[in-house]
């Protein structure tokens, strides 16, 4: 079941490779590009790694989100090469399968890569939404009926991470 639903996934983000794409900055790697998958697949604004590519639903709304040299792309990028760089380590369509069936595997995942991204933000005096990123992660995580975190875990993570952040340079 896990391998049929990896395949599956994968065959449905793969089509963001034939887009329109933007090379990433060596600096990023194994990050490569972000290519547009289209609404079909990704929410407007959502953003998902798939090995060396970053999939969005429209490339222009992700560069007036995520400006190019803005502390925003820079955390969002710090993010979503975590999860690049763990996909490449441990196969793409093995941790594309267990990440879809294991709600505790995805929000151990997720923690890696919101942890760079939060901290970043903290570091460099960005106000955290703390309230927007825990309904994120409460909300859009869900699998097969499986929420990854409660709100309120979110939240309290998050807190801790921005506390952390904020003691570390």
């Amino acid at each position: 079941m896990r391998v049929l639903l990896a395949l599956v996934l994968l065959g449905g983000l793969t089509a963001c490779r034939s887009f329109k794409t933007v090379d990433l900055a060596p600096e990023w790697r194994p990050l490569e590009r972000v290519a547009q998958a289209g609404d079909k697949l990704l929410k407007p604004g959502q953003t998902t790694c798939l090995g060396t590519t970053l999939c969005v639903a429209d490339l222009d709304d992700w560069s007036r989100l995520y400006p190019e040299g803005s502390i925003k792309r820079r955390a969002l990028l710090l993010h979503e090469r975590v999860h690049s760089q763990r996909q490449i380590e441990a196969g793409l369509a093995p941790w594309l399968a267990r990440y879809v069936a294991d709600a505790d595997f995805r929000w151990r995942e997720e923690r890696l890569g919101w942890e760079q991204e939060i901290a970043t933000l903290t570091r460099a005096g960005v106000q955290v939404p703390v309230e927007v990123f825990a309904k994120i992660l409460s909300d859009e995580y869900v699998h097969f009926g499986a929420r990854m975190v409660s709100a309120t875990d979110a939240r309290a993570w998050i807190l801790e991470v921005i506390s952390l952040a904020r003691k570390t340079p």
